[in-house]
């Protein structure tokens, strides 16, 4: 039986970046139109998004659904409801898909047995690029170079499940973004959940998408505050008090001063090495470090 994919995008509040993800899948669905259908989850409930989802129904088949409670988790759980196909593709608004980024989704469908996989993604501009934000911001970066079972935490911005996962495993609604509020970790802790069940997770390198880098992350204050969420949304508060301890020393007494040298170094003897640079790297470790420490004091809701 021809196995069916569904396309999940969930949006709040970015008809551009929607546009140009959907005009994306205009382009490149191609051959793979008669068993592709997309899903638009609009977070927000807004008319004109309604109105551009309906724009692209002459191209291919593409529904809309609004999703009242405000958060990414309960956007992508609410997808998987009503999905009509045997796997979800969770793509970004913000993402877009290219030539061979469908072919490469089927081949992991029909020739492999895994329940979730993912592939890569690579950063794309619509501004320039700041001189001091790495070539390879943006971009993930994994060593796995074969289709495969990994270990790896895959990102949701390039993530496939299949339907049967969701009879046992939902997108916890803590974690992600709400709103305008800004989340981490809902996909990995569904793919911890779903592994810990006896699902197996796959990666293809060759399944890549485009993920837009927002001119927001051009500042630098973006980059900082991003360091913090990413502690506070690692999974810290899970961790025994010695292991915590344990970070917080190695955070202390290496982790944080071996950042605050490396950067004083690399200003002192890099070329294309810029101030922004020299705040990033020497506040990381600790702004991390307190993003850990402040999930304890103020730990997400449960």
């Amino acid at each position: 039986m021809t196995k069916r994919l569904t396309i999940a995008i969930c949006t709040f509040d970015r008809i551009n970046e929607l546009r140009m993800c959907l005009n994306s899948i205009k382009e490149f669905m191609g051959e793979f139109s008669s068993r592709t259908d997309v899903l638009v989850v609009d977070n927000k409930g807004q008319v004109k998004v309604m109105d551009l989802v309906d724009s692209f129904k002459p191209y291919y088949d593409i529904a809309y659904i609004p999703c009242e409670k405000i958060g990414l988790s309960n956007a992508r759980n609410l997808a998987a409801l009503n999905a009509k196909a045997d796997y979800v593709f969770y793509l970004d608004d913000d993402a877009k898909i290219l030539a061979n980024t469908l072919s490469e989704v089927y081949i992991m469908i029909e020739k492999y047995n895994f329940h979730i996989f993912g592939g890569s993604y690579k950063a794309y501009y619509l501004y320039e690029k700041p001189k001091w934000i790495a070539t390879n911001f943006g971009s993930s970066s994994f060593s796995q170079q074969s289709i495969g079972i990994t270990s790896h935490l895959l990102s949701g911005s390039v993530f496939v499940v299949a339907r049967v996962v969701f009879e046992k495993v939902k997108f916890n609604k803590i974690y992600g973004m709400t709103g305008y509020s800004r989340g981490y970790g809902e996909e990995t802790v569904f793919q911890k959940d779903a592994s810990r069940l006896g699902f197996i997770v796959g990666f293809n390198p060759a399944f890549i998408v485009e993920h837009l880098v927002g001119i927001h992350k051009h500042s630098i204050i973006w980059h900082l505050s991003d360091y913090f969420y990413r502690g506070y949304y690692s999974d810290f508060s899970e961790l025994s008090h010695f292991e915590r301890i344990s970070i917080f020393m190695k955070d202390i007494f290496f982790f944080i001063p071996a950042g605050i040298l490396s950067g004083l170094r690399n200003f002192i003897t890099k070329r294309n090495y810029y101030v922004q640079n020299l705040v990033l790297d020497s506040t990381a470790s600790l702004i991390v470090s307190f993003g850990r420490f402040w999930s304890i004091i103020i730990p997400l809701k449960k």
